[in-house]
């Protein structure tokens, strides 16, 4: 079955629309569906069973919020079910709880997809569409206006409806944009504080949550950049050119853009004399995994390395510790990881 019959499907379902006929079709999908299909992003130890976790506590909540909906309830396992009343039955609302289960593990298939890629949520009454990248991937795809993006892998891109009329982005990580050029329309990008704004250029935004520091690199164009909170213009920026800010500080520097800064949209890790604390953020990023230092000396170590993004987490820290004598341990949840020694070599 089509995806986008099956969200046809689903929204009718929701809204109290569907017909037997049409429950029993999605049951159909749900029964044939295999769990082999859905690609695991990720390679460390447990991701498959947390994820799992996840969604198995979306289901209970799918199936409790609709059955909240009903009366009279429908039963859960070891409890007596009520019948319907004939009028209930002859209007083809009732949906036997089969049938409820099956309705809940579509929409859960359906948010597994969106989990790992592209998600478009087109729900009726929604202003705006959002669209998430899971960990050890790149989500590339087109806006409205057929502005291009690259989404850095744990990054989440919000847009209205109608971005046609507004081009406004709002950033939560890090990407890179190749706007189409319409004049009287600016592409504006807010990210954690920042608002870059351009008519037509290519040029990444980082800004994960969880950073003190943001960056902007332009490619091709010119773009400027300035504080959401005061209006305050922070920098214009060329081509090759990066504004840093720090924003416990609120200070902003213009500097050539480092060679690698742009190496994740062809899906590789590059650093270029950076230090192990901005390589440890951009890890984090990658792995989806928390990095902590037992000696703060540690962060000031500097490397020069590239790795493809497909590189075990394991077999990168491997490398990258040998250097400078440096010790790494992951915990046995595969979620956090522990860099010690006595410094840089």
């Amino acid at each position: 079955m089509e995806k986008t019959l099956i969200y046809q499907l689903v929204g009718k379902y929701l809204n109290n629309e569907a017909t037997m006929e049409e429950v029993e079709r999605l049951n159909e999908w749900y029964r044939t569906a295999h769990k082999d299909q859905v690609e695991w992003p990720a390679s460390f130890p447990g991701e498959e069973q947390v994820i799992r976790d996840r969604m198995w506590q979306r289901m209970q909540e799918q199936i409790a919020a609709a059955s909240s909906q009903r009366t009279p309830p429908l039963a859960v396992a070891g409890s007596r079910q009520t019948s319907p009343s004939p009028e209930r039955a002859r209007s083809g609302k009732v949906i036997s709880r089969p049938h409820l289960w099956a309705a809940a593990c579509v929409l859960l298939l359906i948010c597994i997809g969106a989990f790992f890629g592209l998600r478009h949520l087109h729900r009726r009454g929604e202003e705006w569409i959002t669209v998430h990248s899971p960990t050890g991937r790149i989500v590339k795809f087109s806006l409205p206006d057929s502005s291009e993006v690259w989404l850095n892998a744990g990054s989440e891109l919000r847009y209205r409806q109608n971005f046609g009329s507004n081009r406004e982005i709002r950033l939560v990580g890090a990407a890179f944009f190749n706007v189409r050029p319409m004049q009287g329309k600016p592409f504006q990008v807010h990210s954690n504080g920042l608002v870059t704004r351009v008519l037509g250029t290519s040029f990444a935004v980082t800004a994960y949550a969880h950073s003190h520091e943001m960056r902007v690199a332009v490619q091709s164009g010119k773009v400027s950049v300035s504080s959401e909170q005061d209006k305050k213009e922070l920098g214009i920026l060329l081509p090759e050119q990066e504004l840093l800010y720090n924003k416990s500080s609120s200070t902003a520097h213009t500097r050539r853009t480092p060679a690698g800064e742009l190496s994740w949209t062809k899906g590789q890790l590059v650093f270029d004399a950076e230090r192990l604390e901005e390589i440890a953020d951009r890890l984090e990023n990658w792995y989806g995994v928390s990095i902590a230092f037992a000696n703060p000396a540690l962060k000031t170590c500097q490397y020069t390395a590239s790795f493809d993004g497909s590189t075990r987490l394991d077999n990168l820290l491997e490398l990258l510790c040998e250097i400078n004598n440096i010790r790494f341990s992951i915990d046995p949840t595969g979620r956090k990881v522990t860099l010690s020694g006595n410094g840089c070599n």
